[in-house]
């Protein structure tokens, strides 16, 4: 570790100011899904967004203090209460809840959901769920063999063994 000397303060006296350059990319990027919708976010939103706001306050608090101010008390202080934000940061993190699906239709969440089930020989689908761009209006399965399904949920038998690509391609109003 460096020791504390007069160029060494000098060197970051600006480190501060440089912290607000990712502190507002990840405001921007914030402001859409949280800032932007303060009045519905859920209560674990809410405790992760102050806590990673507040967090990062003090990260860009602390070079500041030790640099310009040269008040290592301060520093200290401020670096364990970061330290124990940190931990409510990360741990909120893991209590938010996703919703299964984009309930106010911005496409910010994919709520359209596939699944697959496969027996020896056999293929099976379903597709259900709102799109992003409409409602979906067709569905064309194609399953490697040159056979295709216009269903929502398909169910196909293969004749021979061996490895297919299939794909879907969805029609939306």
């Amino acid at each position: 570790m460096e020791p504390i000397t007069s160029s060494t303060l000098h060197r970051y006296r600006n480190f501060h100011l440089w912290m607000l350059i990712p502190f507002a990319i990840s405001i921007l990027g914030f402001s859409y899904s949280y800032y932007s919708r303060l009045s519905t976010a859920t209560f674990h939103q809410h405790v992760h967004g102050i806590s990673a706001t507040l967090w990062y306050i003090l990260v860009i608090i602390q070079p500041y203090l030790i640099a310009r101010k040269q008040n290592v008390r301060l520093h200290i202080i401020y670096g364990t209460i970061g330290l124990m934000i940190a931990g409510i940061v990360a741990g909120s993190a893991y209590t938010i809840k996703i919703p299964a699906h984009d309930p106010d239709g911005d496409g910010l969440l994919n709520g359209v959901e596939a699944w697959f089930g496969t027996h020896p020989g056999q293929f099976s689908a379903g597709l259900s769920g709102p799109s992003t761009n409409g409602t979906i209006t067709g569905h064309e399965w194609s399953f490697g063999d040159g056979s295709t399904d216009f269903s929502q949920n398909p169910s196909h038998l293969y004749k021979a063994p061996g490895l297919y690509t299939v794909s879907l391609a969805v029609v939306t109003n």
